[in-house]
């Protein structure tokens, strides 16, 4: 654990920055710590280049161990709203987590 928090400090500011710190989130979360990884995600500022990729692991928490379907799609929805992939992206991203909610049995 020791290591990857000197990995974050090291990587900030880096393109490999959120690489390191989903890492670090994937470890918290063996040691039961999901809450501590999602907050750790949600402080990507929007305006990141790395804001994507912190969503979909932000996402994929929320569902896999969290099993919160609609904060799935939430995480989602936000990337449409914030434009974080650019060229319409983000709404492929959504639909397919949209497709995905309505085959798990929720309606947006």
């Amino acid at each position: 654990m020791q290591l990857l928090q000197e990995a974050v400090r090291e990587f900030e500011g880096t393109t490999e920055e959120v690489s390191i710190m989903v890492a670090d989130c994937e470890v918290s979360i063996s040691l039961g710590d999901v809450a501590g990884a999602v907050q750790r995600l949600k402080q990507v500022p929007s305006s990141s280049p790395h804001y994507a990729r912190a969503c979909v692991a932000m996402a994929e928490i929320h569902l896999k161990h969290r099993k919160d379907k609609a904060a799935y799609i939430k995480c989602y929805l936000h990337l449409v709203v914030s434009d974080a992939v650019g060229g319409g992206g983000a709404a492929i991203f959504a639909v397919g987590a949209i497709v995905t909610g309505k085959v798990l049995g929720i309606y947006v």
